[in-house]
């Protein structure tokens, strides 16, 4: 019974109490605990590895005292023995060659408390329920935040618990041990993350560690989130990375040692060194370029140049002028307008770049949905809800569909601010451009520009136009138009270059371009270049069907049953002009008199498009309303049969085949 009374007294020293029931029903005592396998003491509970490390230490530490006390049994002592000889170590060594050493070294060890590390992550947002992706890790570990390892220990109550996760105080490595914007948050709350899935739930127990423990599991986190006040992500300097040596690179434009993690950065705004001399490199070439800062007040001649770059003006407006090799004058670079108004848009220009780099933004859709949020101002592009439409400054220009290209370029050269959204009319039509008619514009253009200007190479008698073609390259690409690609590999390399232009054409095209700065973001941000090649992808009539999404009325109603004729003859007739049976008339045809557009733009549809079923009132013509990307469908009635197939989509074919804006 003494034994028994022993093995209780260790099972409750190393917090495995609970098991004293398994050890007594199999007889296990101090005498015989040490002679049994992982895989016996397993089945009796003790299933962890430290926790079979730990009794047998104690039990051991137990059989030293005893003997140091003189208190131990004969009988005991030759079973002892016994046992010692059949489980001694393999390698002979004897556990009483310093036996006062060992024995004060484990005495230290059993005074020491026993601890608990556990990886806690400190979040910043007090409405998240999801764990952190590895994005937003970065981001709260910059601001001190994250994943930190923290220790307690096992007797460690509430206070001792939140005092440590709040802590303000310096491992030796100079690291915080805790978070101390948790001090002035308003409280906070502990989380575990549920099996299987990433979302957060809190944890009801106590927090106390040994509650915790039991609660989050050995390989667990615990999270952390505020209450009331969100927690700051402003990056906050580390002192410990600080103090380490910074690793630099020479810049190859300047010359200058630039620390590794502002390299980046700084080549993007480096403007080369000082004595309007060529860097080469074997690996590379570049052009640096000197720039020639003069007030606005004064006329200044634009001079070639390779490559635009803006210094910060001071109190005085200050006009960038980029000069390199005054022998290279046929050598193109885009150069601003000298105004404010140019300055100005270049700057944000600029800082778009920047933040593109900074937020390793890479994709060109999102590059491009970045520039148009900040370049275009104005009435915005599309009307977001057709009973709501809001009025604003605008470009308004007025062509002609019979010569678009003259009035076009004459209409475009004589805008001054080209950040404003573009209003389009057409001669004798009637439209109140909400998006639809400018599309229109853009889609019409753009193709006789290719076909003019491109589908037989550079035509260098013209090379004049090709300023205002860049200036519509540009405002298609920012105001939802299409975007231009048409322009063969090679001619794209050499607009997108800082090479001096060989060909005038080239040169004016990059002045266009960089109206709006599209070119400097093409040289800066070469991702974006690849929206101005051609794709593969071709609308086709299940991607018609599914843009094209129709408005039923309510199932079993008479107009259910009309709307659903009117449908199936429709899905009948997309599917003609799909196979080429409608004549000229395509599925592009049919998207462009809905939407204005004959593709799907790159920054998608503001208003998904949509078709509806009207009653018939003189006909049954289609008729569109390009703003709000709606077909409107006409209907039979009860006195208005619907017409023959072969009529009716005599009719589509009149409709589609019309772009005018009016009443057909």
């Amino acid at each position: 019974m003494a034994a028994s009374n022993e093995m209780e007294k260790i099972l409750q020293e190393i917090d495995l109490q609970a098991l004293s029931p398994r050890f007594d029903e199999q007889k296990i005592n101090i005498n015989n605990v040490l002679s049994l396998t992982d895989q016996e003491l397993n089945r009796l509970g003790v299933t962890t590895i430290g926790d079979r490390v730990r009794l047998r230490e104690t039990v051991r530490r137990g059989d030293s005292h005893d003997r140091e006390e003189g208190n131990s049994d004969p009988a005991v002592d030759m079973i002892r023995h016994q046992r010692n000889l059949l489980f001694s170590r393999s390698d002979g060594r004897k556990r009483t060659g310093n036996s006062t050493a060992g024995s004060s070294k484990r005495s230290r060890t059993s005074s020491a408390k026993r601890g608990w590390t556990v990886s806690v992550i400190c979040l910043s947002d007090k409405d998240t329920c999801k764990v952190p992706t590895s994005d937003e890790k970065e981001v709260l570990y910059k601001a001190g935040l994250g994943l930190k390892k923290i220790k307690f220990d096992l007797c460690d109550d509430v206070s001792d618990v939140m005092e440590k996760v709040s802590s303000d105080e310096k491992d030796e490595n100079g690291e915080v041990i805790g978070f101390p914007q948790l001090k002035n948050c308003g409280g906070y709350e502990f989380l575990k993350c549920q099996s299987n899935n990433r979302g957060l739930t809190i944890i009801g127990s106590d927090w106390t560690v040994k509650s915790l423990k039991s609660c989050l599991g050995p390989q667990a986190k615990l999270f952390i989130r505020p209450i009331q006040v969100n927690l700051s992500t402003v990056p906050i300097e580390n002192s410990a990375s600080s103090t380490q040596t910074v690793v630099k690179e020479a810049c190859k434009q300047c010359g200058v040692e630039v620390s590794i993690f502002e390299l980046r950065k700084h080549c993007l705004f480096c403007v080369g060194n000082d004595n309007d001399e060529e860097i080469y490199d074997d690996s590379f070439t570049s052009y640096s370029a000197s720039i020639i800062i003069e007030p606005v007040e004064e006329v200044v001649t634009p001079q070639v140049g390779v490559e635009q770059v803006l210094v910060p003006a001071s109190e005085e407006v200050l006009v960038p002028v980029i000069d390199i090799h005054a022998e290279n004058q046929t050598a193109a670079a885009p150069i601003a307008e000298t105004s404010t108004t140019a300055n100005t848009m270049m700057n944000t220009v600029f800082e778009a770049i920047d933040k593109c780099v900074n937020q390793h933004i890479e994709n060109p859709v999102e590059i491009l949905r970045l520039l148009q949020s900040v370049l275009v101002t104005g009435r915005n592009l599309e009307i977001s809800d057709p009973s709501q439409v809001e009025e604003g400054p605008t470009n308004f220009i007025i062509v002609d569909r019979s010569n678009l290209l003259d009035t076009a370029f004459e209409e475009i050269n004589d805008l001054s601010d080209l950040r404003l959204t573009l209003e389009v009319q057409f001669y004798n039509e009637v439209a109140v451009d909400y998006g639809g008619p400018r599309k229109e514009f853009f889609r019409l253009v753009l193709s006789q520009i290719k076909e003019k200007y491109f589908d037989n190479g550079l035509r260098e008698l013209l090379a004049e136009d090709y300023k205002v073609i860049g200036k519509l390259f540009s405002l298609s690409m920012l105001q939802n138009g299409n975007v231009p690609k048409f322009m063969d590999e090679e001619t794209e390399g050499k607009v997108f270059s800082l090479e001096p232009a060989t060909s005038l054409c080239i040169k004016n095209l990059r002045i266009g371009l960089d109206c709006l700065g599209m070119y400097t973001v093409g040289i800066k941000l070469p991702m974006i270049r690849y929206l101005f090649r051609p794709t593969a992808t071709k609308l086709t009539v299940k991607s018609l069907i599914n843009l094209l999404h129709p408005t039923f009325s309510e199932e079993g109603s008479n107009n259910r049953r009309c709307e659903n004729m009117v449908y199936a003859a429709f899905i009948k007739y997309i599917r003609a002009a799909a196979s080429g049976r409608r004549g000229i008339i395509t599925l592009e045809h049919i998207l462009q008199f809905t939407t204005g557009a004959c593709e799907e733009p790159v920054l998608g549809f503001s208003i998904h498009p949509e078709l509806n079923f009207v009653p018939i009132m003189n006909s049954f013509i289609p008729t569109a309303n390009t703003c709000s990307n709606a077909l409107k469908l006409p209907t039979p009635s009860q006195t208005v049969p619907l017409l023959p197939e072969q009529e009716l989509f005599e009719l589509y074919d009149y409709a589609f085949a019309n772009t005018f804006y009016g009443m057909i």
